[in-house]
């Protein structure tokens, strides 16, 4: 039995490949209703995965913001505190990107910062968006296709997700993650699509880690 309540974490990641490099983006969540003494979490990952493939949702609007040279390839979920439990894995057979245009190279990227109202590091944080489409980019500002794209994924990955098996019902909040501190992670409601794409080192051949 997977124990877990009120302020645990859940970690969900999308593995996918550009241009044979693996790329990752990683989305925490914090619980922040569930039923009276805790539950166990068997089910619960069945169920995020069923509702991030919904149409029209999370994975269709991530994909709307990648090129088809781009493909998922893992939606793996996991509860990494209080407790740390296995990850749960859900094959997306290489699903590709939506937008039938040529990728720019893995090292660049589109960048969404997550914000709230507060200030400081822990109230700050960032997704790295893989497999630009080329016509998102022109001279190295993000054109309006581009911008409605990632605007349109942004607003869905700040929504809460509620989740219900059987008789029980958990509400997950997005949160940016406190590695030190988790029960301290904030929950992120505000974004800002960056208007220039970026070079990410660690996705560089010979210069990442």
């Amino acid at each position: 039995m997977k124990t877990v309540n009120v302020g645990d974490t859940i970690e969900v990641i999308m593995e996918g490949r550009s241009a044979g490099q693996a790329t990752l983006n990683v989305f925490h969540y914090q619980i922040t209703a569930a039923p009276i003494g805790g539950f166990d979490w068997n089910g619960y990952a069945d169920q995020l995965n069923v509702q991030f493939g919904n149409p029209g949702g999370f994975i269709e609007k991530y994909l709307a913001c990648c090129s088809n040279e781009f493909t998922l390839r893992t939606l793996r979920v996991q509860a990494i505190r209080a407790v740390r439990y296995s990850y749960e894995n859900f094959d997306k057979a290489d699903e590709p990107g939506t937008v039938a245009e040529e990728s720019l190279p893995p090292n660049d990227a589109i960048v969404i910062t997550k914000r709230n109202d507060g200030t400081g590091r822990h109230s700050r944080g960032s997704f790295h968006m893989p497999g630009v489409p080329r016509t998102f980019v022109s001279n190295g500002d993000i054109t309006a296709a581009g911008l409605a794209a990632y605007t349109a994924f942004a607003q869905e990955a700040f929504q809460v997700l509620q989740l219900t098996v059987l008789s029980g019902t958990v509400d997950l909040t997005p949160v940016i993650f406190n590695r030190s501190n988790p029960l301290t992670s904030q929950q992120w409601n505000q974004f800002i699509v960056q208007h220039t794409s970026r070079v990410q080192r660690r996705r560089t051949v010979g210069l990442g880690i």
